[in-house]
């Protein structure tokens, strides 16, 4: 059997309002040398039924169905059932460009990467970089955010020589983490001004819709900065620092207690790369929660 050029992953819950969008707009690429891998986690609704509808008339559509067990745990079906060169990722609710592998295929012929990183579209904004060209991960990591699947194309070969999964325990920013552990293999990426991927926040009960849980916030963060000490203990410490600052924005945001702040606290004083500044203690941890709450109130 030939191997296509792209396989590319989608993992399906309970998405038949959506997912012939997402569907219909892979089918439709310009560029046809690819292979889709359904993977329908549990669904309750009509989407199991739908993929095997598309895989009936397109031999290019492949579909598992499988007991729910989460988005990572169906990604990871995805990649031990894949057989392109390479791999890329879209969640049920958003949808391509019918140009966008046409421009893979381009890129892969012409350049040597292991990823290629390209923009998205968030509410029909595009969101592109502001460079182009390749650079190795180090210059990479100083120029761009790393926490989205779908910015791109990853190496197949990368991913079967380092056996590189997704975390199932992790649910959320898995993809972040995995992101991390592919990087840490990478030789040189490609940057792209260009953006193919629609983003929508449209499917409540899908796989990547997810409200915010600190204790996987918290493993999630400090698995990704193990992973990025492997690749710069300078960027792996100030990446702590930065997550640290965001997700105690976001627990205010969320209008949990102070017992829950002092959590993340505890959890992080035992870094020695963030126990100083407004961490060094708990006295200025908590001035610092407490100007961001004032602050928070304010903006509202």
């Amino acid at each position: 059997m030939k191997t296509p050029k792209i396989s590319i992953i989608v993992p399906v819950y309970n998405a038949e309002r959506c997912l012939h969008r997402c569907i219909d707009s892979i089918l439709a690429q310009t560029f046809r040398d690819f292979e889709l891998l359904l993977i329908d986690d549990g669904s309750k609704d009509n989407s199991g039924y739908i993929c095997d509808e598309y895989a009936e008339k397109d031999e290019r559509v492949k579909v598992w169905h499988k007991e729910n067990g989460g988005v990572s745990s169906a990604r990871n079906v995805g990649l031990d059932n894949a057989r392109g060169e390479w791999v890329t990722f879209a969640d049920s609710d958003d949808w391509l460009e019918p140009n966008a592998f046409a421009y893979y295929d381009e890129l892969t012929n012409k350049h040597t990467f292991d990823y290629l990183y390209c923009g998205y579209y968030l509410n029909d904004t595009p969101e592109i970089s502001d460079i182009e060209g390749n650079f190795d991960i180090l210059n990479f990591l100083n120029k761009s955010e790393f926490d989205k699947l779908w910015y791109g194309l990853y190496s197949r070969l990368v991913i079967k020589d380092n056996n590189i999964r997704f975390n199932e325990t992790i649910t959320l920013s898995e993809d972040k983490l995995f992101n991390y552990q592919f990087l840490k293999y990478c030789c040189q990426v490609y940057c792209a001004k260009v953006a193919f991927y629609h983003y929508s926040f449209g499917n409540t009960e899908s796989l990547s819709f997810k409200g915010f849980n600190v204790d996987n916030y918290l493993k999630c963060e400090l698995l990704t900065a193990n992973e990025l000490r492997e690749i710069d203990v300078i960027k792996a410490d100030l990446y702590l620092k930065k997550s640290l600052k965001a997700i105690v924005w976001q627990n205010i945001c969320t209008g949990v207690s102070f017992k829950q702040l002092r959590k993340i606290y505890d959890t992080f004083k035992l870094q020695p790369s963030v126990s100083s500044g407004i961490f060094k203690s708990k006295l200025t941890f908590s001035i610092y929660c407490i100007l961001q709450q004032i602050k928070y109130k304010f903006r509202k």
